[in-house]
């Protein structure tokens, strides 16, 4: 067995093991007869294939190889797609990373039906450990879920983002317990809050992108990162654009923060804006990740806009009234030359994911031009945990 086929089956064993012991873990409970078993068969396993694992890491060494494992195993998305393209099989590496990437949304509850399937963590074959995943990993690694995170506006103000989820998820929510006065020696009356759950199902998000088959044919880091780069941009795009907007929600796509909110332009005037954090006041939510988002037009003319008759502008720096304003060209547009603009904790709004990157490669489409189209599907959605830490309207 090939030096990666051994480390691949070491980590599905280790998933393995990790079932078996996680539902008595979150039931509190002893491990049963035939759990104690399972466990134990796993783990001969498991120590059988380290003692394989090391005697082909020596055997490496005592061969005198040019290059380190984690040089020889690293990941070339750009090799990949180029060997797909040109109808050559995948080297190992890239096969380990796909088995990785279809572990992620079997977990997830979801199938993939990408050429390339790429979890969105490299976290699952870097455990940091020898024989745990540490020789398939190069020393440059790919994190797609740290970049995405950096590239949402909605994630810079506060948003939540929640990483690999498994079918759907429910969210509690309590109303919080009341209080009364009674007579000395008279009944309490019922405090329990009212309960309640918000469930996230996962909704596919797709985007796509035309590479050159210059591009391809490149194999320097800088070369792969600026293609990463061009799918993390493409997925935040859409994801952005989606949850910062007005789209009152349907099967296939979550409501965007905007929906239900009235286009009619009110004035740009301190007044305004400030009663936006009065709206969510009023609601005692005035907590957490507090932040403006609004759109770059609107932003400007916070920055011209009196607040006062002593002239200070509305907004100074990047914040207004003591709040940080981001902005998104994706922000809807009102009546007339007007712009949204919401105030929120936006902590209380929470983005699920699930599974990784499902990637088709259609070399045919763009053919004509050189170029090979990437058609990356994804798994999201996205709550607000609180409608009340929201408070949207457009001004203009």
């Amino acid at each position: 067995m090939k030096y990666t086929e051994l480390i691949a089956k070491r980590l599905q064993l280790v998933t393995d093991l990790e079932t078996v012991i996680s539902e008595p873990k979150e039931a509190k409970r002893s491990l049963s007869k035939f759990e104690d078993v399972e466990v134990l068969r796993l783990q001969k396993e498991i120590d059988a294939l380290d003692v394989e694992i090391n005697a082909k890491r020596s055997e490496n060494k005592n061969n005198n190889t040019n290059k380190t494992q984690n040089t020889m195993e690293q990941f070339n998305i750009l090799k990949a797609i180029s060997d797909y393209v040109d109808g050559k099989s995948f080297d190992d590496t890239t096969i380990a990373m796909i088995e990785e990437g279809k572990r992620s949304f079997s977990d997830a509850k979801l199938s993939a039906k990408g050429q390339l399937v790429i979890p969105f963590s490299r976290a699952a074959l870097a455990s940091g450990t020898a024989t745990g995943g540490q020789e398939l990993v190069p020393e440059d690694k790919w994190n797609m879920v740290e970049p995405l995170r950096n590239n949402l506006v909605v994630a810079k103000a506060g948003a939540r983002i929640v990483t690999g989820l498994s079918g759907d998820v429910s969210i509690p929510k309590y109303a919080g317990s009341q209080v009364g006065w009674a007579l000395e020696n008279g009944n309490a009356a019922d405090g329990a809050g009212a309960t309640s759950e918000i469930t996230m199902q996962p909704k596919r998000l797709t985007a796509y992108i035309d590479v050159s088959k210059t591009l391809l044919a490149q194999t320097s880091y800088d070369a792969q990162q600026f293609l990463i780069d061009d799918i993390q941009n493409a997925i935040a795009a859409k994801l952005d654009a989606s949850i910062i907007s007005a789209f009152s929600g349907s099967t296939t796509q979550p409501k965007g923060v905007f929906e239900g909110v009235s286009t009619a332009s009110g004035a740009t005037t301190y007044a305004t804006v400030v009663g936006l954090e009065g709206s969510i006041d009023t609601q005692n939510a005035l907590q957490g990740k507090l932040a403006y988002i609004t759109h770059p037009a609107t932003k400007s003319t916070l920055k011209t806009t009196a607040k006062l008759t002593n002239g200070t502008a509305i907004m100074e720096g990047e914040t207004a009234n003591g709040y940080p304003v981001y902005v998104s060209s994706a922000v809807p547009a009102g009546t007339g030359p007007s712009h949204g603009i919401v105030f929120a904790n936006w902590n209380d709004l929470v983005i699920g994911q699930w599974g990784g990157l499902d990637i088709v490669i259609d070399p045919y489409t763009q053919a004509v031009a050189g170029k090979v189209r990437l058609i990356v599907n994804t798994n999201f959605n996205w709550v607000k945990v609180r409608t009340e830490s929201f408070a949207a309207k457009y001004i203009g």
